[in-house]
C-alpha cells in the first residue's frame, strides 16, 4: 500500500496491523527452528552424558596402570581415553557456544515481539513507531528461565510502561490523532497554517499529518493541542 493511499485512521491501523502480523509471524517460526536445532545439540551429546572430571581421572588412572602392567599395544589405551576427553571437552564447549547464540537470538526476538505488541496497544501514530522502538529497545532486560522468560523495562512489561508513557503530557503527542483528540471541525486556528487540520478526526488527512511530522514538528505539535484542547 502507498503512503498516499493511507487516507483514514483505519486504512493507518489496518497497513500498521498487517506488518506487525507479519513480523510476529516470522518471529514465532524463528523460534521454533532455534528450539529444534537446540533439541538435535542435546541429542547428539547424549553419549557424553554422566562424564565428568573426576570419572575422566578415573580412567586415566586405570589406563596408567594398565600401561605398567601390559604391553605396549595395550598401553595405548591411554591415548584413546585422552583423545575421548578432548573430544568430550569440545563437544561441551560448542554446545554451551550454541546454547547462548541461540539464547541471545530468543532474547531478541522476544523484545521485538514485545514492543511490536505494545506500540498497537498503546496506538503510536506511524510517524513515531521508528522512535518508539528503539527507545523501549535499549530499556528492555529479558529475565526468567525457559517458557516463563519475559522482557521488562524495570519491574513492567513494554506495554504497560508504554501505556504509562503516552498517558503523560510529554507522550501523548506519540499517539494516534483519533486517540488524542475532542470534537470540533472548521479551520485549523493555527498561525501559519491554513486549511483544516489534518488532525482533526473530522478533517484527518493521514498523508498531511506524515508530512508536518517530518517538515515542521513544532507546527504539529501545535495542530494536535489545539485538536486536544477542544
Amino acid at each position: 500500500m502507498k503512503l498516499e493511499d493511507l487516507k483514514t485512521q483505519d486504512d493507518l491501523d489496518k497497513a500498521v496491523a498487517a506488518v506487525v502480523k507479519g513480523e510476529v509471524d516470522g518471529l514465532k517460526k524463528k523460534n521454533d527452528e532455534l528450539m529444534e536445532k537446540y533439541q538435535d545439540v542435546n541429542k547428539k551429546l547424549k553419549p557424553f552424558e554422566g562424564l565428568d572430571a573426576e570419572e575422566i581421572k578415573k580412567v586415566l588412572k586405570s589406563a596408567k596402570d594398565a600401561k605398567d602392567k601390559k604391553d605396549k599395544d595395550e598401553g595405548n589405551w591411554e591415548k584413546v581415553v585422552a583423545d575421548m576427553k578432548a573430544a568430550h571437552e569440545t563437544e561441551i564447549a560448542k554446545r554451551d557456544d550454541q546454547q547462548k547464540q541461540w539464547q541471545l537470538e530468543l532474547d531478541k526476538n522476544l523484545k521485538t515481539a514485545a514492543v511490536r505488541d505494545a506500540i498497537v496497544e498503546a496506538k503510536i501514530a506511524a510517524p513515531f513507531i521508528k522512535a518508539v522502538t528503539p527507545m523501549l529497545e535499549t530499556q528492555m532486560v529479558v529475565v526468567g528461565e525457559g517458557d516463563k522468560r519475559r522482557a521488562l523495562i524495570g519491574d513492567k512489561t513494554a506495554t504497560e510502561f508504554l501505556s504509562a508513557f503516552v498517558a503523560t503530557d510529554e507522550g501523548k503527542h506519540y499517539v494516534s490523532a483519533d486517540n488524542n483528540s475532542g470534537g470540533g471541525a472548521g479551520g485549523s486556528g493555527v498561525t501559519g497554517y491554513k486549511g483544516p487540520n489534518p488532525f482533526d478526526p473530522k478533517t484527518q488527512n493521514i498523508t498531511e499529518q506524515m508530512k508536518l511530522v517530518k517538515e515542521n514538528p513544532k507546527l504539529a505539535d501545535q495542530l494536535r493541542a489545539k485538536v486536544a484542547a477542544r
